[in-house]
């Protein structure tokens, strides 16, 4: 049968222990979330294939602040003006090395 003083050292080791199991469950938590935001995005990926967004790799950053509504709206904009094969043309041309200049800017 214990002892008065022996009682003390085991409610701080039970609460050690519940806060363990708490940081333990918040993070258990967290991967859990982190899970299922993958499987999303792999259910997206499998449903249907990658947008083509030729030219706007200089804007790839500024993507990931885009809303829904402005991605939308970027690409209606980038439908308006069908693209047109255009013939090509060659020309033959003389180039003056002193006319050649270095501008800094």
């Amino acid at each position: 049968v214990g002892t008065a003083d022996e009682v003390g050292p085991h409610d701080f080791h039970n609460l050690y222990v519940l806060i363990v199991l708490l940081v333990v469950g918040a993070w258990a938590a967290k991967v859990a979330l982190q899970f299922f935001k993958l499987l999303n995005l792999g259910y997206y990926i499998v449903q249907g294939p990658p947008l083509r967004l030729e030219s706007m790799s200089l804007y790839a950053s500024e993507f990931q602040v885009l809303l829904r509504q402005h991605f939308n709206q970027i690409l209606r904009i980038r439908r308006t003006v069908p693209s047109r094969p255009v013939s090509r043309h060659h020309m033959s041309v003389h180039l003056h090395p002193d006319s050649i200049n270095m501008c800094l800017s």
